[in-house]
């Protein structure tokens, strides 16, 4: 597969000459801030406390955007096209619109539509952005802005109490949902930091952000963030000298978790916890899934599979939330709604970004395949993933293949050497 990004950089090339600033320079400080503008905004879920489906924001923030996109990022629709993802999410977003007019234009079918519609225009336009030759760059400074914002929120929320969570006693900062909140931190930090070659303060990152998705209490946030943390303890070490070695990694990681431990168990001790977080990490800890919200969630996703099953080709626009349905798994929405075909096609997007990542190996691949991973793993206990505006980010960075690394240039083949040469000579004795 061709690569995305292009060897030489196009708009916002910085061009260094004798002194002062060029345009070149100014055009690509110019597109950088938009690009970090448009990415914090995404990833910090600013955009989702506001409004009836979370889109008042949208609007603004298209307008804003329209001149940037048009002026900055248009040339790359052309090899955007090319990407057989690209035609899976224009699939995504016509066959709604298809459906609407074909007669499920009611008020659920009215929304159902709008969102897909205003998903799909993020998931393109971040598309576009991470298109060129700063795309890299572009995702871990947002990355590390949108960590700086989010983290110290999500301690502070143990004792301070979010308007707009919604679930009293855990954090969720401006995601509004603990579970999709946990899944947008580690999304952000896979962006910020590279997997593949640890180092300290990318080490320190990943326990903050570990740290702030366990204050979301979210089960399913507290698995991933452990194994990813390991991951990143895990992987190998190849040729860089300044990624940490494993036995540099364990005992920092040590160091950190003990920092971790003891600062959960001050917290039982000192602070008073809700019901639902003091159930949702004894249940962690214990691997214990009796509780009401399990058990309630397992026999919702029963009866949403159920009614899949008998539906194949689903029960219309906006069904699933008509019907008050809400099984907590993305897979089963979509099946509801879009029956089979939907459900295969998102699998399909998600399987051709980790393809994309496992095709070039762990060493360049690594942050494409964690991506694609923690989609496919919060699709099963969240809802939000193929709507939650955060979550538009990590689709494009798979579609792009903007965390992919390119590959390292070969060595120039050394100039052969006449036979009665003096080097030649030498290199005979």
């Amino acid at each position: 597969m061709s690569e995305l990004h292009p060897a030489h950089p196009g708009v916002g090339e910085v061009r260094r000459g004798g002194g002062g600033v060029s345009v070149g320079q100014i055009i690509a400080s110019v597109s950088f801030a938009g690009g970090i503008v448009w990415l914090v905004a995404l990833l910090s879920g600013i955009m989702s406390i506001a409004g009836e489906y979370r889109t008042n924001l949208y609007y603004p923030l298209v307008a804003i955007f329209v001149p940037y996109f048009a002026v900055f990022r248009m040339r790359y629709v052309p090899r955007l096209a090319m990407i057989p993802e690209s035609w899976l999410w224009i699939l995504s977003v016509a066959a709604p619109v298809l459906m609407y007019f074909a007669g499920q234009n009611d008020h659920w079918g009215d929304r159902a539509m709008k969102h897909r519609i205003v998903f799909f225009s993020l998931v393109a336009g971040s598309a576009l952005l991470l298109s060129g030759p700063d795309a890299r760059r572009l995702l871990r400074v947002s990355g590390w802005i949108t960590l700086f914002i989010a983290i110290p929120i999500a301690f502070v929320e143990i004792v301070v109490p979010n308007l707009f969570s919604t679930a009293e006693g855990r954090s969720a900062g401006f995601y509004v949902n603990p579970n999709s909140a946990s899944a947008a931190l580690l999304m952000c930090v896979i962006l910020a930091v590279d997997i593949a070659r640890p180092k300290v303060k990318t080490l320190v990152l990943m326990a903050f952000t570990v740290g702030a998705a366990f204050a979301t209490f979210s089960r399913m946030g507290m698995l991933f963030s452990s194994f990813l943390a390991l991951v990143f303890a895990l992987s190998p070490r190849y040729a860089d000298r300044r990624a940490l070695g494993a036995g540099g990694r364990f005992a920092v990681l040590g160091v950190l978790g003990v920092i971790a431990l003891g600062a959960i168990a001050w917290t039982a001790a000192n602070i008073d916890l809700s019901g639902q977080a003091a159930m949702r990490l004894r249940s962690f800890l214990t691997f214990d899934l009796s509780d009401d919200s399990a058990t309630r969630r397992i026999e919702l996703a029963r009866t949403s599979y159920a009614m899949v099953m008998d539906h194949f080709f689903g029960q219309g626009l906006g069904f699933s939330e008509k019907a008050l349905l809400v099984p907590h798994n993305t897979y089963l929405i979509l099946g509801l709604d879009y029956g089979i075909p939907g459900v295969l096609t998102y699998i399909t997007v998600l399987l051709l970004g980790f393809g994309r990542g496992l095709l070039v190996g762990w060493r360049r691949g690594a942050g494409a395949m964690c991506i694609a991973a923690l989609l496919m793993f919060t699709s099963l206990f969240d809802h939000y993933v193929a709507n939650g505006l955060y979550f538009a980010v990590g689709f494009a960075v798979l579609m792009t293949g903007a965390l992919i690394d390119p590959p390292k240039p070969k060595p120039a083949p050394r100039a052969a050497r006449p036979w009665n040469s003096p080097e030649a000579a030498v290199a005979r004795q």
